[in-house]
């Protein structure tokens, strides 16, 4: 699929499970960098706006433009780039939840 420079493939993703993938439409191509990005923050809310509230937890994820420049030019870099984004969230769940326990048990 092409539209306006932008192209979609569908990739293998892993996910925060060992061995389990997933598989995700990835776009690249956009005309410029805030196009990608706004793409990016409708699939991953926390990315660069600092809105995100998870668990009870504010999360921001920056993503340099260096870095989203060469991921909107590569399929694989974005892929990378939307792996990490994806499991921000189990991340946070997990931390927040080991916190829970370091508050009951003193290490």
């Amino acid at each position: 699929m092409d539209v306006c420079g932008v192209t979609s493939q569908i990739m293998e993703l892993k996910t925060s499970t060992p061995y389990v993938t997933r598989h995700e439409e990835i776009k690249t191509g956009f005309k410029n960098i805030n196009d990608y990005s706004k793409y990016l923050q409708e699939k991953y809310p926390e990315m660069n706006t600092g809105t995100k509230n998870m668990y009870g937890v504010p999360v921001t994820v920056t993503v340099s433009s260096v870095f989203l420049e060469k991921c909107n030019k590569d399929p694989q870099k974005a892929a990378f780039l939307e792996e990490n984004l994806a499991v921000t969230n189990e991340c946070v769940k997990r931390s927040v939840a080991f916190t829970k326990i370091c508050q009951v048990v003193p290490l």
